[in-house]
């Protein structure tokens, strides 16, 4: 696609390029040239550009991203037709060294949608770029149809999945560490009292780098773990009042490369074209050995409690072959290293961040040998005894690995193999995961996602844990993209969940107010209690998961129960709601309002037309065999006397009637309350209208005495809150419930 030189221009100076860039890169050329003898013709433009995309392009065959996407973009500087493949290799130069903003830029003037179907790994990290920035949806729609990333779409598109993971970002707690600097530190290890790291930061003042692309060596580093300090401020970090925005991002330990080290920025000296890594502070801590006379490059640390170190490191072997990572066994006392040798023979691959076991005898790491699932997966290797060689290399199974990166695995004194993903189901870049140790050593298990905020939108990876379990520490480049080291503490408060549930009647599925509901905790045999409110709904707290026996009792009705099981709960505040609701069938109400018992004024004497009601309460009694009250009760118009003796000369003669058709006089009495339970606003002197006064004359039915209640116990001695066991109630009372 031919954009013309001027839109490239145009584009490189809107970012920043020309300023920053231009004129180093136009200063090393001119030392170049200057150095040699060189014909004529290489000075004209069609040569020139050549000689800068041959350079670009050895560089990009040999992992140096930073002179290959200096000489890219001279290239397309100086060319007037831009190129579709240098467009994609110059995104993926910047993809490497984390300088995603950069990355970003090009896909802005690249043509996307003509390569995103041809090119799986170019959709893969454009869905990284819009995860870094939280747009969760257009990610997921780019992974969509990847081969091995459908959980991270899924998970991606899943915006209620995302919020369930942060729901128990308050058990954590997570500061910056005070001695990050503005260069990187990663990898964190503890072991003997002390947190070992790897760092890129110079020992001096100012320090010569190595190799023509300018990185310096990384470190080993350590600091006393009681020396271990928060930052006062999370803003604040030690660094030079400049940093050159040509090297000013920091780059973690080689995970797609075998070349492990940036310099923060470098200065070049005319006379000697050498870059120097520059500090002005005082770092904390020092180096955990000394690296100078054999000049490796030492990334990720791992201890045996035998006094062997293991750790990552490379040789700047730039010429003629691509430089690899191997990992190094040696023995570590007094600040020395003794008998170091490789781990694995020399090959083309490269093998890194070992996590070994305590014992020494199983050693974990990350390769990308050939044969993986991904780019780099993680594989292991044991033996029997520290005198004998490591078995065959063995790769762990698809509950870790993925066709993403596998990398930073670590072991924890709690069984668990801790690991960094970008392949996996998380919110975007490397996340830390964790897998039961022995299940993952026989392909069995999954993985599970560490929290919000332990992980998020950026890259998250290198985890020790203290031996409690509890604290710990990791990196993440969530400040300004730098590869910082972060103290963790987990404190997981109480997770609040609730059953919910309702009371309502079998037959009409009206609400029970006022009904009693029993929770019984199977696994402890604890009983709560609560009433139903008026809506009869009833609400338990519960602080544990498992099976619950959920009881409803209410008076003269049938109890009903269920069993139900709580999973456990990731939020904090979560609703578990009753499978179904309680039913409690009513056999006969305890207190009942009788219609349509009329008398004529001033009269007590059955009326024919109340016959049919007195009727329904002698099949009642013929029914159950319990004990009433019959009450009768007035308006308040005429005086307390005179109500009182009308009432009960009433009830007197309901109650003959009753016991005229063959019920037993002694389970039926006679009540006249006159106007002393008045049911409305209705006394004396108040303004009612008849069919108020009408609901205070009324008769009603009390059970006083039921020899064979419906419900199984009295309800009434319960109340809401009361805490019992499961002993204080009858044997089977919470059995055969559903």
């Amino acid at each position: 696609m031919n954009l013309g030189k001027n839109k490239y221009k145009a584009f490189f100076n809107l970012s920043g390029y020309m300023k920053n860039f231009g004129k180093p890169i136009f200063l090393v050329l001119l030392l170049i040239f200057s150095s040699f003898t060189l014909p004529v013709s290489l000075f004209k433009k069609a040569s020139a550009s050549d000689h800068l995309l041959n350079r670009a392009d050895t560089a990009y065959r040999y992992a140096q991203y930073y002179l290959a996407a200096k000489n890219y973009r001279q290239y397309l500087l100086n060319t007037d037709t831009a190129n579709a493949t240098i467009s994609l290799k110059l995104f993926y130069c910047y993809w490497n060294m984390r300088e995603y903003g950069e990355a970003e830029k090009i896909m802005e003037n690249f043509p996307v949608q003509n390569f995103i179907q041809t090119l799986p790994e170019l959709r893969v990290r454009l869905a990284e770029l819009q995860a870094r920035k939280g747009n969760y949806v257009q990610a997921g729609r780019l992974l969509e149809g990847v081969a091995g990333y459908e959980e991270k779409a899924a998970f991606y598109l899943n915006e209620a999945a995302r919020n369930y993971i942060r729901e128990d970002s308050a058990d954590w707690l997570i500061v910056p560490l005070s001695f990050n600097t503005s260069f990187r530190e990663y990898s964190p290890f503890i072991y003997d009292e002390k947190l070992f790291f790897t760092t890129n930061l110079p020992l001096q003042d100012k320090e010569k780098s190595y190799l023509w692309d300018g990185r310096s060596f990384s470190r080993l580093w350590q600091i006393p773990l009681q020396e271990v300090t928060v930052e006062d401020s999370v803003e604040h970090l030690p660094n030079s009042n400049k940093i050159s925005n040509v090297t000013g991002t920091k780059y973690y330990a080689p995970v797609f490369e075998g070349s492990d080290t940036r310099p923060l920025w470098s200065e070049s000296s005319q006379k000697l074209q050498t870059d120097y890594v520059t500090r002005a502070f005082t770092p904390k801590g020092k180096p955990a050995f000394a690296t100078g006379k054999w000049k490796y490059n030492v990334g990720t640390a791992s201890f045996d409690t035998l006094g062997n170190i293991y750790f990552s490191a490379n040789r700047n072997r730039f010429k003629g072959t691509k430089n690899t990572v191997n990992i190094l066994q040696a023995k570590f006392a007094d600040g020395q290293l003794l008998y170091p040798k490789p781990v694995f023979p020399e090959d083309t691959f490269s093998y890194l961040h070992p996590a070994v076991s305590a014992d020494g005898k199983l050693l974990i790491f990350s390769s990308n040998r050939q044969g993986g699932k991904g780019a780099f997966d993680l594989y292991f290797v044991t033996r029997q005894n520290l005198f004998s060689g490591w078995s065959e290399i063995q790769s762990f199974s698809e509950s870790v690995n993925t066709p993403g990166n596998e990398v930073f695995p670590s072991l924890s004194n709690d069984g668990y193999l801790y690991f960094s993903s970008d392949g996996k189901a998380g919110f975007g870049g490397l996340d830390i995961y964790r897998i039961p140790l022995q299940k993952a050593l026989k392909g069995e298990g999954s993985a599970e996602l560490i929290g919000y905020p332990v992980n998020g939108a950026y890259d998250d990876f290198g985890w020790a844990q203290t031996a409690d379990t509890t604290k710990g520490f990791f990196t993440s480049d969530r400040r300004r993209d730098n590869d910082d080291i972060y103290a963790f503490r987990y404190e997981p408060k109480p997770k609040i969940s609730y059953i919910t549930g309702i009371v309502l009647e079998k037959k009409t599925r009206t609400p029970m107010p006022g009904a009693t509901v029993f929770l019984l905790n199977q696994a402890t045999g604890e009983v709560m209690v609560d009433k139903a409110d008026s809506t009869g709904r009833y609400t338990f707290v519960i602080n544990n998961m498992g099976n619950y026996i959920v009881k409803a009792v209410e008076i003269n009705c049938k109890d009903d129960c269920l069993s139900m099981e709580v999973l456990s709960a990731k939020p904090k505040y979560v609703t578990f709601p009753a499978p179904r609701p309680l039913l409690l069938e009513l056999t006969f109400k305890p207190v009942w309002v009788i219609n349509n018992v009329l008398y004529d004024f001033d009269k007590w004497h059955i009326r024919n037309d109340a016959r049919p009601v007195l009727d329904s309460v002698v099949t009642i009694l013929k029914t159950y065999p319990i004990k009433v009250e019959l009450g009768s009760h007035t308006d308040c118009r005429g005086s307390f006397k005179y109500n009182d003796r009308l009432s009960q000369r009433r009830a007197e003669s309901a109650v003959a009637y009753i016991v005229s058709r063959g019920i037993d006089p002694s389970r039926i009495t006679a009540k006249g309350y006159g106007e002393r339970k008045l049911v409305n606003r209705c006394s004396d002197g108040v303004d009612c209208t008849e069919e108020e006064h009408q609901q205070n004359r009324r008769t009603e039915i009390t059970v006083i005495y039921n020899p064979s209640p419906a419900n199984s116990i009295d309800p009434t001695p319960y109340h809401k809150g009361d805490k019992l066991r499961k002993e204080n109630f009858p044997e089977n009372f919470f059995n055969d419930c559903r």
